[in-house]
């Protein structure tokens, strides 16, 4: 066997080798790790369970009344607007007969004066300005003056009364035109408010459905984990039972020499060397058997 003496710098290159060799103990630290938890299994099934957000009657409602916004506001503003424009049109005949009213009476007025005037010119032409004639005459013009001015008068409170009349079947026509909207919305929105709410019965169900097979496949690979582990600690009691406890530690060691094997492999036979001999955990990883195979491996390499 070849024997080795380091200097300083050697020294200090196998120090930092045996910081850099801290992966190959993790490793046998897993072998160990295994075998004191062969009938224990870490393995976890993650399944989650999906959690459902059921709405209110409220918000139910208040979703739906959204969907139907536009619906209900272009509905009730064309009725309004409908109604509104034949109002507009009322008021606006009722403004024209006032007009024509007045320009009326103004025509029988003026009409009248003239006439007046024209008799009181032709009395006194005739020398007849205060006799009972003219005054008769006037009197019989203010008359009839009087009474073309009421039968005006009364032909336009007739039309307005008439207009007005419009205006109030108007009214009742679009409250009647609204109240049928109504009607139609809120079977609408009833209607929108069970679609929604057997959309959201149908997601209840399917995360219900969802869930219960989550359970049903968590408890199926509890099962199975747990016959695992009683097959394997089964197939331990018997091998025990053969080769006794040491049968672990050999297999162990077994183990961490394979990995071993690898690490130095990849080493020079000068580094490989330095490390294994100047490392005392080795041994006591590998067993003295398996560090001596390794150590005539190393240094059988040329």
């Amino acid at each position: 066997m070849y024997q080795y003496s380091f200097d300083d710098n050697t020294t200090k290159k196998i120090k930092d080798r045996t910081k850099t060799s801290g992966d190959i103990f993790e490793e046998f630290g897993k072998v160990d790790s295994k075998y004191n938890n062969l009938t224990k299994s870490d393995a976890k099934l993650n399944l989650e369970r999906l959690d459902y957000n059921f709405p209110s009657e409220d918000e139910i409602k208040q979703k739906a009344e959204n969907k139907l916004y536009e619906y209900k506001n272009n509905g009730i503003n064309s009725i309004e607007s409908g109604y509104e424009t034949k109002n507009e049109a009322l008021d606006s005949s009722k403004d024209d007969i006032i007009k024509n009213t007045k320009q009326s009476m103004d025509t029988v007025e003026g009409k009248y004066e003239n006439a007046k005037e024209n008799a009181k010119n032709d009395a006194i032409k005739r020398g007849l300005a205060r006799s009972s004639i003219v005054v008769n005459t006037l009197s019989n013009l203010d008359a009839k003056k009087l009474s073309s001015l009421s039968e005006l008068e009364n032909s336009k409170n007739e039309k307005i009364e008439a207009l007005n009349a419009q205006k109030s079947t108007l009214e009742q026509e679009k409250q009647n035109a609204l109240n049928s909207f109504n009607l139609t919305y809120a079977i609408k929105l009833q209607d929108e408010i069970d679609s929604i709410t057997s959309e959201i019965e149908k997601n209840r169900q399917s995360v219900i459905k969802y869930n219960n097979e989550i359970e049903q496949l968590q408890a199926k690979w509890e099962k199975q984990r747990q016959d695992d582990e009683y097959d394997k600690t089964t197939n331990l009691a018997k091998l025990v039972s053969q080769y006794g406890t040491s049968v672990f530690d050999i297999l162990k060691r077994n183990e961490k020499y394979a990995i071993a094997s690898e690490y130095f492999a990849g080493l020079s036979k000068e580094d490989a060397i330095n490390e294994i001999t100047n490392n005392s955990e080795y041994k006591t990883a590998l067993g003295t058997a398996n560090y001596n195979k390794l150590l005539e491996e190393i240094n059988a390499r040329k």
